[in-house]
C-alpha cells in the first residue's frame, strides 16, 4: 500500500515539473534591451530626472559651474550587448547630448542636439562588438563642457536593438554639438551672442578681431566670394523672446544682411548711409515657440552678392523681449490708423536718397545698379485690422510708382499685394487692397 502511494505522488511531480516547464513564454532574441529607467545624476544636483511617464525620460538641467556634470545608469555583463548592431534615440526639446557608452578600458560616444519635434537618431553599432562585451554604463552630459547652461530633454526611446542602423545614422564620435556655442541660461531678460563668430561654410575671407569692450570687428581685405558670410551659433529655450537686436557701426556705401537660422523670412539689410551706430531688430513674434528654440545658429552677409572689400563693427548682439529698433514702425495694436510715412530707407543696392523732415519722406533717386532698385520700409504689430494702405504722393509727371506689401510665409511662400500706379505731377492719393492678404499673414 505504501509502495502505490510512493508511486503515484512520484508520477504527480512529474507531471506538474513538466507542465511549469512547457507554460513559460520564449525569449525573443530580437526584443530591444530598453534603457529609459534607473538613471541618477553623478552627485552635482544638475540634473532633474523624471522617470513617472510610461516610456519617456525627462531630464531638466542646470548646468551652473559644472561644466561636466553627467547622468548615469550601471549596464551589468548579463545583459549582454554585444548581440545589438545599434542605439536608438527618440528625443525632443531644448539642449544637447552627447551620449557616452563607458567600457572598462575605452569609451565612446554621440552627440546630438536636441530638436524642437520628436526626431530618431540610431548609433550604428555593428562594428564594435568587442567593446559592447565591456560597456558597464551608459552615461550622459547634456551641454558637454559648458558652464551656465540650461535646457529640457525628453527621451521616448533610449534602446539597443538588434537591427541595422539606418535613417538618422551616427558612426561613434559624430556629433551635432557645435564648439564655442553661446548657450542662454534661462533665466536673463536678454541673451548676449556676440562672440564665437566665425567663418561660414569653410569660408576665409573674414579676419574676426574680438575687442576689450566686448564688441567684435570683422575686416574683409580680400573677398574672394560674392556671398561668403559669417555665423555664431546659439542654444537654449529662446522661446521667451520675441527680438534679435543688433548694434552696428559700418562704412558708408556698404550693406549687410543679418539672418537668423539661415531663414529668409526672419532676416534684415541694412545699408550703412553713416558711420553712426545702426540699431537693427529681427522680429521672432509670428514664429511659434518650438521653431524659436530650433533657432541654432545667426548669419551675417556682408555686401551681399559683391567682392567689394570693408569692414564693419557689431557692438552688441543679443535677444530680447522689446523691440529697440527706431527704424521699425510699430502699431500699438488700438488706433484706427496706422502711419507707416518714416523710416523708408534704400533696400541696399544705393539708388535712392531718402529725407525725412516734417513728417514728409522726400526722395531722389538715379537707378544704375538695377532695374528693379526698391525702397523699404519695416513694420511691426498686428495689422489684422486694416485691409487698405493709403498712400499720397506728389511725384515727376509720368513717372511710375509700384507699391507692394509682401508678406514672407516660408522661404518658397509668401503672400503679396502689389499695384502700379502712374504719377501726373500733382498730389495724388492711391489706395493699395491688402484685403485678399490672409488675416494671419497680416
Amino acid at each position: 500500500m505504501l509502495k502505490k502511494l510512493f508511486t503515484f505522488l512520484l508520477i504527480f511531480t512529474l507531471v506538474g515539473t513538466i507542465t511549469s516547464c512547457g507554460s513559460g513564454e520564449p525569449e525573443d532574441p530580437d526584443a530591444p534591451f530598453v534603457i529609459l529607467k534607473g538613471f541618477v545624476d553623478s552627485g552635482k544636483s544638475v540634473y532633474t530626472i523624471d522617470e513617472s511617464t510610461e516610456g519617456s525620460l525627462n531630464v531638466k538641467y542646470n548646468k551652473g559651474e559644472n561644466a561636466d556634470a553627467f547622468f548615469t545608469k550601471e549596464i551589468k555583463i548579463s545583459d549582454k550587448l554585444e548581440k545589438y548592431k545599434k542605439l536608438v534615440v527618440s528625443m525632443k526639446g531644448t539642449g544637447s547630448a552627447k551620449i557616452v557608452l563607458v567600457g572598462t578600458s575605452e569609451e565612446k560616444f554621440i552627440g546630438l542636439k536636441a530638436p524642437a519635434g520628436s526626431t530618431t537618431f540610431q548609433w550604428n553599432l555593428d562594428n564594435d562588438v568587442d567593446f559592447l562585451k565591456t560597456v558597464k554604463k551608459v552615461s550622459i552630459y547634456c551641454a558637454p563642457g559648458k558652464t551656465k547652461s540650461v535646457g529640457d530633454i525628453t527621451f521616448s526611446k533610449l534602446q539597443f536593438e538588434t537591427s541595422t542602423a539606418f535613417g538618422k545614422r551616427y558612426e561613434s564620435g559624430d556629433t551635432d554639438i557645435k564648439e564655442g556655442t553661446n548657450d542662454y541660461d534661462g533665466a536673463s531678460e536678454t541673451f548676449s551672442f556676440n562672440a564665437n563668430w566665425k567663418n561660414y561654410n569653410n569660408g576665409t575671407d573674414y579676419e574676426i578681431v574680438e575687442n576689450n569692450d566686448d564688441s567684435v570687428t570683422f575686416n574683409y581685405p580680400t573677398k574672394k566670394e560674392d556671398w561668403s558670410c559669417l555665423a555664431t551659433f546659439v542654444d537654449g529655450k529662446l522661446s521667451v523672446f520675441d527680438y534679435v537686436t543688433f548694434k552696428i557701426k559700418g562704412q558708408i556705401g556698404h550693406t549687410l544682411i543679418v539672418k537668423v537660422n539661415d531663414d529668409n523670412t526672419l532676416e534684415r539689410k541694412i545699408a550703412f548711409t553713416s558711420t553712426d551706430e545702426k540699431i537693427i531688430s529681427v522680429s521672432l513674434k509670428d514664429k511659434s515657440a518650438g521653431a524659436k528654440d530650433a533657432i541654432d545658429k545667426i548669419i551675417l552677409i556682408p555686401d551681399q552678392g559683391t567682392k567689394n572689400t570693408g569692414s564693419f563693427t557689431i557692438n552688441k548682439a543679443y535677444f530680447s523681449k522689446v523691440n529697440e529698433d527706431p527704424s521699425v514702425n510699430v502699431y500699438n495694436g488700438n488706433d484706427t490708423t496706422f502711419n507707416i510715412n518714416k523710416n523708408i530707407q534704400d533696400g541696399g543696392d544705393k539708388n535712392y536718397t531718402v529725407s525725412f523732415n516734417n513728417n514728409i519722406t522726400s526722395v531722389n533717386y538715379a537707378k544704375t545698379t538695377s532695374t528693379y532698385a526698391y525702397m523699404e520700409v519695416a513694420v511691426d504689430g498686428k495689422l489684422s485690422n486694416f485691409d487698405f494702405l493709403t498712400f499720397k504722393v506728389k511725384g515727376t509727371a509720368e513717372q511710375k510708382i509700384m507699391l507692394k506689401i509682401e508678406v514672407k510665409i516660408t522661404d518658397e511662400q509668401k503672400e503679396v499685394a502689389e499695384e502700379i500706379y502712374v504719377l501726373n505731377g500733382n498730389d495724388q492719393t492711391f489706395t493699395l487692397d491688402i484685403y485678399h492678404i490672409t488675416v494671419a499673414s497680416r
